[in-house]
């Protein structure tokens, strides 16, 4: 009877629960990013004739720049390259910004004001994790 040769080990994934965790979320954030911009596409009269402020090229433009970054970010992660962390870190703080100049700029309602205090600490703690995580070495 002979030995078959040994199976290779896998090479174990230097990726930490936490970085994978993050990889997830920006794909969440793909997901959410690439969905707006085709919904405007798909409702594009629709949100010409309700009038919508700031007008579905807005919320295109904005849903495909969500999307490619958010997805850029996760697949550059995923796949170990160099420039991963120094462009997901530029990313993250972009899309933060982008989501508070948005709330800031076009809440026309109060009712979209009442739960400010939550919305300030939860996307301060989501920003800080992110950064944390992608301050590391990878």
């Amino acid at each position: 009877m002979t030995k078959s040769p040994a199976m290779p080990q896998s090479k174990k994934s230097s990726k930490t629960i936490w970085t994978r965790l993050l990889i997830l979320a920006l794909l969440v954030m793909a997901w959410t990013g690439f969905t707006r911009l085709l919904q405007s596409i798909l409702n594009w009269s629709w949100l010409i004739d309700l009038e919508i402020t700031p007008g579905p090229l807005y919320l295109a433009i904005y849903g495909a720049l969500q999307g490619c970054l958010a997805l850029i970010s996760a697949v550059g992660l995923w796949s170990g390259k160099s420039w991963a962390y120094p462009f997901s870190r530029a990313a993250v703080i972009l899309l933060f910004l982008m989501y508070w100049l948005e709330r800031i700029l076009f809440t026309r309602s109060t009712s979209g004001w009442t739960n400010l205090p939550f919305s300030i600490a939860a996307s301060l703690v989501l920003l800080a994790f992110a950064l944390v995580e992608l301050s590391r070495k990878p």
